[in-house]
């Protein structure tokens, strides 16, 4: 796992900020950019290229004056100076377009502590059209002066939450991408532009402006011989539009190269062409030195004992074999495939099981190295000699995590032994005339021996040294003679020696064995197993003494490299924040470090030689199993990602890497597993995707919105143009009906442009929250007969409106303001929808508890699939053809009615007509109290 910080600084410098805002800038649909006081564009996303047809490059290029045209610039820079921070400054002016034409931009700037100008622009070039054909406001641009903040009308305030809200989304992804040191980056694959998240300095040691900002220019950085999979990886992706996950090295800005891990994603335009990249680079180096250091120390460990003369092996703490060498595989005469996972007991047969088990189950329950030199009989060789050493590794809790054996066949030197000293019992019992002749025996035997040998005076100076014994200790005879073995003995063994020495003197004990060090002639150490016993006369007087050493350097230096091989995997392993473990082919661990138990709150007695598998979602449990199973020797690595359920109840999101290890034979040995937490990246992740959902969700309903309203404004505003100008130009030559009649057309226009800027304004209050309910006592059945009346007067008598009411409903609290809305809305739709001469029914129904509202047409009809959005701003039903309207009356309805908690039913089919029932809870005044 990277290294994390443990705080995030308080006070985070501007420059930061920019470089995170870049992120954000590259998904609005909007014209965002930051300038300062040098004339300069500082950052701009790419809606300026959209609405303008200029680069971003071209547009920083130039001072962002000379973009703007003659006639606004200096109105522009007033308003400029009089922003100060915590002012909104407003105004309006035209931009040049590449083609040539003008474009005109609405502007909100605002200014920060450090001077940093943040402005957002709006193209409104086709509502400056639609004035320029009414006449009404200048043609050239305009400045209103400065606000604060506490003055702003609602689109303003909404501005400065939006404002808000995008800092403190800026600054949530700061924290999280500095504690996970993870480094976030967007490429636009159409201008093939880079932008950078703010900790770039912290992973690559680049400033924000340092590192190039397009992709040839990052291909530069990374190492030569990673370059073409990297290149190869991404015009896959760009074919196949999936995700990708590379790891390759790059170069820091100190020129040393770091390996990262690059995963992204790409997303598509409107057109389903590739738009551009968001991806994540996390530095993994020290998880790879670490992978590195493990091979090492694995490959030199197993030079080590694969070349070991003995049988060489090691057992979990439950005494099942992990590891054999190859020797040892020659003297089972079994692969070591079957023999892995399994006991002693289940190996060997009796005849070790009686020897072996004992001293191997002893080494466990002492917790303490058990050595014992052993006799077998074995049908095929006959009776053999070995020296059996069991050493348990204990971890920090003093519990047996691994047991380290060594199998030596030390039969030749028994033998030696053996025939020495029967050689030397013959030469004690012979006469003195066959004492030449056997003692003559024992110089062959002595000479011959394969193991060193040496005898010595109570002065430990030799009288006697055979060839093995010199030339192992690099000696020749001559100079050998002339030492002792007081000389030649390590310092720290030679003490560890004297008492059983002086017990074999003393007669205490007939011999000792020890393993000890020698000092060769290079001041090399020779490792050697030593048995020393006295020679005595027949009246048990020392003439000397016989030491016999068996050279063990080999042996030693196989178990010091597995302990220090097992002593730096296991620092390197403790001191990683991931999660490692390992585990054999039916899931049983062998190995898990500190990081894996605090994650799941476990003992390591708990884990170790168990199954334990995570809880966690059954799909999930399917992504491990079939990634598990799908490692081979053609592929041993695999990452993936699943979700686990841990005992507090919390979900959390993992990454894991399993590397498969195989023998030379292609048989599974183990499995690594190095995994880590990537829920905050996940839940990044997941704050991006919705930002860009609501972003694109956003900008739908703008654009919708902005194209039904200019619709809607146009038709009646045609036919305020139309009458309008037929009164100026025909006044006198037109009757007093025909002027009538357009004055009528002038005032049914203005009626429903009224109406829908009422909706408009209506929609968006409720939006924001703020329409309010304001019950009053009225009479209901009064209050609908004056609706109804009124929509006669403006609509005429093309359709024959029926009202009729039961029950009493006066002193009734309704609030008249949001029930006039309601009814209508309702009753306007139906005249609107149902042909002329048709019949709309109204009835009002009043009992104690509740007013029913009824309003029901013989129109066209709702089909059922569009009566599921009814209610929603902007939906009409798919059959209105062009009957004109916004799609904002039913909606109006539905929030008007949520106020009052009443409810709403509608009953409809197509070409016979709707009905719609609201059903309304009444209070009265009488009760108000209660």
């Amino acid at each position: 796992m990277n290294t994390t910080q443990s705080h995030i600084k308080s006070t985070e410098t501007m420059a930061e900020a920019e470089s995170g805002l870049k992120i954000l800038f590259s998904l609005s649909l909007d014209l965002l950019c930051t300038f300062g006081q040098n004339g300069y564009f500082k950052q701009i996303n790419p809606a300026w290229e959209k609405v303008l047809g200029w680069t971003c490059s071209e547009l920083r290029s130039r001072p962002w004056i000379e973009w703007i045209y003659p006639e606004d610039r200096e109105f522009t820079l007033n308003a400029l100076r009089d922003c100060s921070q915590g002012k909104l400054v407003e105004y309006r002016n035209r931009f040049y377009h590449k083609d040539g034409s003008l474009r005109w931009l609405a502007w909100r700037i605002s200014q920060d502590e450090q001077g940093l100008l943040y402005a957002v622009g709006k193209d409104i070039s086709s509502i400056k059209q639609l004035e320029s054909g009414l006449n009404y406001g200048n043609s050239t641009g305009s400045y209103k002066g400065s606000k604060g903040f506490e003055n702003l009308n609602l689109d303003q305030q909404n501005f400065k939450s939006d404002f808000a809200l995008l800092r403190e989304w800026v600054y949530r992804y700061k924290a999280v991408s500095q504690i996970s040191g993870q480094l976030l980056y967007e490429w636009n694959t159409q201008t093939n532009e880079l932008i950078w998240g703010h900790n770039i300095e912290q992973v690559l040691g680049y400033s924000p402006g340092e590192l190039t900002n397009t992709g040839q220019g990052w291909d530069q950085l990374i190492y030569p011989h990673d370059l073409e999979r990297y290149r190869h990886t991404i015009e896959r992706v760009i074919v196949t539009k999936e995700p990708f996950d590379i790891e390759y090295r790059i170069r820091k800005k100190d020129g040393t190269y770091i390996t990262v891990e690059n995963k992204g994603k790409f997303y598509l335009d409107s057109s389903g062409n590739l738009n551009r990249l968001v991806g994540l680079i996390v530095d993994i180096t020290e998880r790879k030195q670490a992978e590195e250091a493990l091979r090492l120390s694995e490959k030199r460990f197993r030079l080590a004992v694969d070349n070991y003369p003995g049988t060489f092996m090691i057992y979990d703490a439950q005494r099942r074999l992990q590891f054999i060498n190859q020797q040892g595989v020659k003297l089972t005469g079994v692969a070591d495939s079957p023999l892995l996972g399994y006991t002693d007991e289940e190996i060997y047969p009796p005849v070790f099981q009686n020897i072996y088990v004992k001293l191997l189950q002893k080494a466990v329950e002492t917790r303490m190295p058990q050595v014992e030199e052993l006799t077998l009989t074995l049908q095929e060789v006959g009776e053999l000699t070995v020296l059996a050493t069991y050493i348990p590794l204990l971890d920090e809790q003093e519990n047996i995590y691994q047991v380290i054996g060594i199998i030596q066949d030390t039969t030749q030197r028994k033998q030696a032994e053996v025939e020495l000293r029967q050689a030397y019992q013959q030469l004690r019992l012979n006469t003195e005339a066959a004492l030449d002749q056997k003692e003559a025996k024992f110089r062959r035997v002595f000479d011959e021996a394969p193991i060193g040998m040496s005898l010595s005076d109570l002065d430990y100076q030799f009288i006697q040294v055979n060839r093995a014994f010199y030339e192992m200790l690099g000696y020749t005879k001559s100079e050998l003679m002339t030492l002792n073995g007081l000389t030649i003995t390590h310092p720290e063994d030679l003490e560890k020696a004297k008492p059983y020495i002086r017990q074999v003197i003393q007669g205490e004990i007939d011999s000792f064995k020890l393993e000890i060090r020698y000092l060769k002639k290079n001041q090399h150490t020779l490792w050697g197993n030593l048995t020393m016993m006295a020679m005595r006369d027949q009246a048990g007087e020392i003439l000397c003494i016989l030491s016999m050493v068996e050279d063990i350097t080999e042996r030693k230096q196989a178990e010091e490299a597995v302990r220090h091989s097992e002593e730096r995997f296991r620092a390197i392993i403790e001191d990683q924040t991931e999660l490692i473990c390992r585990l054999k082919l039916d899931g049983t661990l062998t190995f898990v470090n500190d990081a894996y138990c605090r994650y799941f709150d476990k003992d390591r007695s708990e884990l170790v030689g168990k199954v334990f598998l995570p809880k966690m979602p059954p799909e999930d449990e399917d992504i491990v199993t079939r990634n598990f199973r799908s490692l081979s020797v053609e592929n041993p690595i695999n990452t993936y990602e699943h979700r686990v359920l841990l005992d507090s109840g919390e979900i959390r999101w993992q990454q894991w890497s399993d590397r498969a290890m195989f023998d030379e034979h292609g048989q599974f040995i183990e499995c690594q597993a190095v995994g880590r937490d990537i829920t905050e990246l996940k839940q990044a992740e997941a704050d991006i995707l919705n930002a860009l959902a609501k972003e694109k969700e956003l900008g739908q309903l703008r654009s919708g919105f902005v194209s039904l309203v200019s619709h809607e404004f146009r038709t009646p505003l045609t036919t305020i143009q139309s009458s309008a100008q037929m009164l100026q130009r025909y006044e006198k030559k037109l009757s007093p009906e025909k002027k009538l009649k357009h004055h009528d057309k002038i005032q049914h226009a203005v009626l429903r442009m009224t109406q829908l800027l009422d909706d408009v304004l209506t929609i968006g209050k409720a939006d924001a929250g703020k329409l309010k309910f304001e019950p009053e006592a009225i009479d209901l059945v009064a209050l609908c007969q004056d609706i109804l009346e009124n929509i006669k007067i403006n609509l005429g008598s093309k359709h024959n409106l029926m009202f009729i009411s039961h029950g009493s409903c006066q002193d009734a609290l309704i609030d008249e303001r949001l029930l006039s809305h309601i009814v209508n809305n309702l009753l306007l739709n139906a005249i609107k929808y149902s042909p002329e001469g048709g019949t709309v029914k109204f009835q009002l129904n009043c009992n104690s508890s509740t007013a029913v509202i009824q309003v029901q047409d013989q129109g066209i009809g709702i089909p059922i699939k569009d009566q599921e959005k009814l209610f929603e701003s902007f939906e009409r039903a798919s059959n209105v053809g062009s009957i004109p309207g916004t799609g904002l009356g039913l909606a109006i309805v539905k929030k008007c009615l949520d106020l009052h908690e009443a409810k709403i039913a509608v009953n409809s089919e197509v070409g016979v007509g709707t009905t719609f029932t609201v059903t309304l809870p009444l209070h009265f005044a009488t009760n108000q109290n209660n």
